[in-house]
């Protein structure tokens, strides 16, 4: 899947309408002396509450296969308590919601994106209070009430980090406070066990009912040594990458926090007072395993060496004792922070792919800010994308990365927090350029999508039970049928439910991890995201790891699939071989070549036989 991300406070404008109340964002924007760059808030925005209609036409447009956008929570629950519920602001998100599934773009919800209920910072004083964590699973049940029989997708927090450590710590970001010793780790702390009781809530209430997953977005340079043969600057990235990544991902991993930042924030701490707070053995269990996919925003990377001396200002940044730089040859980009390092995301892929197993990643938020980018000479941000969704696809194709989306920051040109109006960190200008059509090029090559394929979560798909993931390129094709759908999947919805009968069966009657296939083809003519291209199947024992199994739906045995099924099965193994997932001298099996069974029926294999590419029975 590919598609592009927005955050509430950043876009939607109406800030004080319709019952909305007022947020940390709001409250730190509208200080008498403005902390923002250019004196600028976000009260209107890009005005997305009265135009979200134009948003939806823009990803419609450039073909954009979901839609990531935050919901402010005090839009919803302006007093940030579940006391009175705004129906207006779930009025505002329904509208929001169906016009994107009428448009088939899928929604994907932060639940959490940076802008507390003003109410919670003074009555609680925010995140470092765990108080909050009963409140944001009322938040959490209200949307999964409202919205989870469509929203299929759900990140419980954006970039938590940047909550903690530049709103609580550094007071650079909302709501502005300076308590960089302890606050940061009690924010995070709340923030996990947050997180854990809202994935839990879903697991046992509407998970069951609803089939849509839940993450976290984490987001982290990528940490290079400055000397990758000084064990020293390797020791001190390994340790950079955990106190940044590590911090929220070891938790909803592993049950706890890295014990790189035990011993390092239990040596700088006071005796026996580690500003660390510690897990009981009740929340490692809740928080171990919390997740069904892995949320990841990258932009850059930095070079680490060890760093020493005392700790003036002890806190996060001084706790993990390493010092970072940036290369100054690294192209830079309207933002300070960000320089363009493309092997750097390749490089963080996998070291999130050994560290945590592999798990299904969603790339949530990449992209680039350029202060002179003009109409159609865009050039950086096409660069960087080039390069960087390359380095994606070498990981994904290459490495064996598990990378399920890629998501450009942002739709449009909106409020860039303290830097105000001055940053452009978007796709579709103003003046809608053909960056974003460029783009998407980019990522539909670099993701695989290919044309009319309908996505699992497109049709409902379940979670996998488990997957392993198979090396690309392939050079087999296996056609199957299915018998299942015999002259019941001549619709898309029809299609729909028997993709879902199909996968019931195959997951609860033969207890397999999934759908067996990778993918289907309807008599719609249409292509259904089975396992998908780098997942291995379950369709042809023996050649489960090393093939793709393409299955037309009905039985065949006396009478031909559509040509739209078959033109649409052609189709998508020269998709495949155009983006190299399928070497270009592949070849062609029915099931019946490699297995003792009648699959794909008389008339399929025999129209199958006329292909140049089939190949005799395999041994």
């Amino acid at each position: 899947m590919w598609g592009f991300a927005t955050a509430a406070y950043q876009i939607e404008g109406g800030w004080n309408e319709d019952g909305k109340g007022e947020s940390i964002w709001d409250h730190f924007a509208h200080r008498l002396i403005s902390p923002i760059i250019d004196g600028s808030s976000g009260d209107i925005a890009c005005d997305s509450y009265h135009k979200y209609p134009e948003d939806v036409e823009l990803l419609k447009t450039i073909g954009a296969n979901f839609y990531r956008f935050s919901i402010a929570w005090s839009r919803i629950l302006p007093n940030g308590t579940n006391d009175f519920v705004n129906q207006p602001g779930i009025d505002y998100y329904n509208r929001l919601i169906d016009l994107l599934l009428e448009n088939d773009i899928i929604p994907m919800v932060t639940i959490y994106h940076w802008d507390l209920p003003q109410a919670l910072q003074a009555n609680y004083g925010g995140w470092p209070n765990e108080s909050l964590v009963e409140h944001y699973e009322n938040y959490a049940r209200i949307l999964f009430e409202n919205f989870g029989d469509r929203v299929k997708y759900w990140i419980t927090f954006n970039e938590p980090f940047n909550t903690c450590e530049l709103g609580y710590g550094l007071s650079i970001a909302a709501p502005g406070i300076l308590g960089e010793a302890t606050q940061p780790y009690l924010c995070a702390h709340t923030i996990l066990k947050s997180h854990a009781r809202a994935y839990r809530l879903y697991e046992s209430e509407f998970k069951p009912t609803q089939n849509g997953q839940v993450g976290i977005t984490i987001d982290t340079e990528w940490m290079e040594p400055n000397n990758s043969s000084n064990p020293d600057d390797v020791a001190a990235a390994e340790r950079a990458i955990r106190f940044k990544h590590g911090w929220f991902g070891f938790p909803v991993f592993f049950g706890d926090y890295p014990p790189e930042m035990r011993e390092f924030v239990d040596d700088a701490s006071p005796a026996n007072q580690s500003r660390l707070p510690t897990f009981t053995d009740d929340w490692k269990n809740l928080l171990k395993g919390s997740w069904d996919f892995l949320g990841l925003n990258h932009y850059t990377t930095e070079l680490v060496t060890p760093g020493g001396g005392l700790c003036l200002f002890p806190g996060w940044s001084c706790d993990q004792r390493v010092t970072k730089r940036k290369d100054p040859s690294w192209e830079g980009a309207a933002s300070g922070w960000l320089k363009k390092v493309p092997w750097g995301l390749r490089k963080l892929l996998n070291w999130v792919k050994n560290t945590y197993d592999n798990p299904k990643v969603l790339i949530t938020e990449n992209g680039w800010s350029d202060g002179m980018a003009s109409g159609l000479n865009d050039t950086k941000r096409i660069g960087y994308y080039t390069d960087y969704i390359n380095n994606v696809m070498k990981a994904v194709l290459l490495d064996g990365c598990n990378v399920g989306a890629y998501t450009a920051w942002s739709l449009m040109d909106n409020f860039e927090w303290v830097n105000g109006f001055t940053h452009q960190s978007l796709d579709i200008m103003a003046s809608f350029t053909n960056c974003a059509i460029i783009i998407a090029t980019l990522l539909a090559s670099a993701i695989g999508q290919c044309p009319n394929i309908t996505s699992r979560a497109g049709w409902g798909a379940r979670p996998p039970k488990g997957t392993a993931v198979m090396r690309l390129p392939v050079s087999i094709n296996v056609i199957h049928h299915s018998v299942m759908g015999e002259g019941n999947c001549t619709t898309t919805p029809e299609c729909i439910k028997v993709m879902q009968e199909i996968q019931d069966f195959h997951m609860d009657g033969n207890e397999w991890d999934d759908i067996g296939y990778t993918f289907l083809i309807g008599g719609d003519g249409v292509i259904y995201e089975g396992r998908g291209w780098n997942r291995t199947g379950a369709h042809s024992p023996g050649y489960n790891d090393i093939s793709i199994g393409i299955c037309l739906i009905g039985n065949f045995m006396d009478h031909l699939p559509t040509n739209g099924q078959l033109e649409a099965a052609k189709s998508l193994i020269r998709c495949g071989v155009e983006r190299n997932l399928i070497t270009s001298d592949y070849v062609v099996y029915g099931h019946r070549d490699v297995r003792d069974t009648d699959c794909p029926g008389d008339m399929l294999y025999e129209e199958i036989s006329l292909w140049p590419e089939k190949a005799t029975p395999a041994p």
